[in-house]
């Protein structure tokens, strides 16, 4: 690729970036609104002794996304310290923005990523769709989680105890810029095996 061409890949991306952050700022807390029993699924999926509930506060100047949980068994935080079953926590909460800008960095690689055919570029934005749902499913709804694991740390540590909160770790890790990392890599994947599907044409 020359010069020329990388400059003009540079601009499409950030038109495309710029496009993507537009629709977030107006349309995000719809989007999140749809994706809603997706998120729900996975955080009980992970956490499977919670019961979820999601809320929305839309009257600040930036939206946020609430998470609420009842647990469905006593939790034990420490030793001989429980959550009682039924108990609900929270709430705990992150910006409609912060939830969106995983997607719009995928969302950005897989529109500028260069293609060799219309084929190609069908079968990317194919792909795309689950590997949007991936990107969201491992960083939102964890964030959340990890949020809400630190009331669990905190009661354990006035206890003497260190409780192990997997979605807290997830949660400093993805904070620590795999938040970036993540759709960067899924959408590589997803272009790379655009380009492995695509059916190919023999030079004439």
């Amino acid at each position: 690729m020359n010069t020329k061409k990388i400059y003009l890949r540079l601009v499409l991306a950030f038109v495309v970036w710029a496009a993507l952050s537009a629709i977030g700022l107006f349309h995000g807390i719809k989007l999140i609104k749809t994706l809603e029993p997706y998120y729900i699924e996975v955080i009980e999926f992970a956490y499977p002794q919670y019961k979820a509930k999601i809320d929305y506060e839309e009257n600040n100047i930036e939206p946020y996304v609430v998470l609420w949980v009842t647990a469905l068994k006593p939790i034990e935080y420490a030793p001989q310290k429980f959550l009682e079953a039924g108990r609900s926590i929270g709430p705990t909460k992150v910006t409609v923005l912060h939830t969106m800008v995983p997607l719009v960095i995928f969302g950005v690689i897989v529109l500028v990523w260069p293609v060799k055919s219309l084929a190609e570029f069908a079968i990317l934005i194919a792909l795309a769709i689950p590997g949007a749902l991936l990107v969201t499913g491992i960083t939102s709804p964890f964030q959340m989680l990890g949020l809400l694991d630190t009331a669990f740390i905190k009661a354990a540590a006035q206890e003497g105890y260190e409780y192990k909160s997997q979605a807290f770790s997830w949660m400093q890790f993805t904070e620590g810029g795999a938040r970036w990392l993540i759709p960067i890599l899924v959408g590589i994947i997803c272009a790379r095996l655009a380009s492995w599907i695509a059916p190919k044409h023999k030079a004439d």
